[in-house]
């Protein structure tokens, strides 16, 4: 599935239409609205790394700052990035 039809699938969950205004055709508000929040949705998906990112800096940064106020955080963290025990 590319990001357009992923789009299409979520952006009603993250973005419901608006009623919009009374004055304007219905249809084409909605049409058009629709089509916005694909797109937005649609960016966010394709450009996820530059918009969600966390440099490895700001990540260990955030790893120090934890283990100073909470150590067992990150050792649950660092447990849950490991994966399951064997």
């Amino acid at each position: 599935m590319d990001t357009c039809n992923l789009a299409t699938v979520i952006a009603p969950n993250f973005l419901p239409l608006s009623t919009g205004d009374a004055a304007v055709d219905p249809s084409s508000f909605q049409t058009r609205d629709r089509r916005d929040s694909i797109d937005i949705i649609d960016f966010m998906i394709s450009n996820y790394a530059d918009l969600f990112g966390v440099s490895v800096e700001t990540l260990d940064e955030i790893y120090t700052r934890m283990g100073e106020t909470d150590p067992e955080a990150v050792e649950t963290t660092m447990k849950q990035k490991a994966g399951p025990e064997e």
